[in-house]
């Protein structure tokens, strides 16, 4: 048995990295866990993730509790720099000029928990690639420790209206009843149309 081979043999060369689900449009508030760098196992080459909780979301997509994470391909070109760049100056609270090579390698250090416990807030929407496929782009802004509650509950409430709103169109849309006879559908038509309807 032992001179077969395994289908396991390589299994202590290899790691399963455990990714959250990627941003939707909406708007949240957001947690940082980690921002770590990687390297693709399908031969992209090295990216940047940062993964998130979500503290607060207008879309039921991504509810609160959740996690989500945001990887950015170096292969990309000097487009990804500038979203690390934003990213992080606004997690840090600095303006983007702050924002050093020093500073990227020590916060993806080790476990990559040096921003762990920070907050952002972020607004993603869908654009179009040259594809024709939608690609999410992220709006990062700094929330202040003061206004956080208050940026929770915004989100949070402005969610609420839109399901809120959302449900009410529905109740409110209700299907039209067979008319019955094509005749005297014809002529129930007719009369609404000439204004001779009672």
């Amino acid at each position: 048995m032992s001179d077969q081979y395994s289908p396991f043999a390589n299994i202590g060369n290899v790691t399963h990295t455990e990714r959250s689900p990627f941003f939707v449009p909406g708007e949240f508030v957001c947690k940082v866990i980690k921002t770590q760098i990687g390297n693709s196992q399908q031969g992209k080459g090295p990216f940047f993730v940062a993964e998130v909780e979500v503290l607060a979301s207008s879309t039921s997509e991504r509810a609160v509790t959740s996690k989500m994470s945001w990887p950015l391909f170096f292969s990309h070109g000097d487009i990804v720099l500038g979203n690390i760049k934003a990213f992080l100056a606004a997690v840090l609270g600095v303006d983007q000029s702050g924002i050093t090579p020093e500073i990227c390698d020590q916060v993806t250090s080790g476990d990559g928990t040096t921003l762990a416990g920070r907050t952002v807030r972020a607004s993603a929407s869908n654009i179009k690639t040259r594809a024709g496929k939608d690609f999410t782009v992220i709006n990062w802004s700094t929330l202040s420790e003061e206004n956080l509650e208050a940026e929770i509950e915004r989100v949070n409430q402005a969610a609420q209206a839109a399901a809120a709103a959302k449900q009410k169109a529905a109740s409110h849309t209700s299907p039209v009843a067979p008319l019955g006879n094509s005749a005297v559908a014809h002529n129930a038509l007719s009369a609404l149309m000439s204004g001779k309807a009672t």
